[in-house]
């Protein structure tokens, strides 16, 4: 003969699942709810980190015209700076050089 069957989910057993279930959609609930704000921190953090990198390729243009400017400034300044010099050669020389002033009068005296 076949042993006595138990009850399939009596009163008691339904009960507990039920408990079981709802605690366990809670729990679910609960780690879903998580996951939306670890995934929203998440989304600002990458859209910040983008700003970021923007920002970032944005100087390092600007960098680069300052740069490029600065360089060109040094040169106009070098350049300058060496027509300045050769100014002030020229105007250092207020006497007549002697060897020119003789050979004014060599011609001088050879035309007359």
């Amino acid at each position: 003969p076949n042993p006595p069957s138990r009850p399939r989910g009596g009163a008691m057993s339904s009960k507990v699942s039920s408990d079981q279930v709802k605690i366990l959609q809670e729990s679910l609930q609960s780690v879903v709810a998580e996951l939306e704000k670890k995934t929203t921190a998440l989304q600002a953090a990458q859209a910040e980190a983008t700003e970021h990198k923007e920002l970032s390729a944005q100087l390092t243009k600007k960098l680069d015209q300052v740069s490029k400017a600065s360089k060109a400034l040094e040169k106009e300044q070098a350049r300058q700076k060496e027509a300045l010099e050769r100014r002030v050669a020229t105007a250092v020389q207020t006497a007549p050089d002697p060897r020119i002033a003789e050979a004014r009068e060599q011609v001088a005296a050879a035309e007359a």
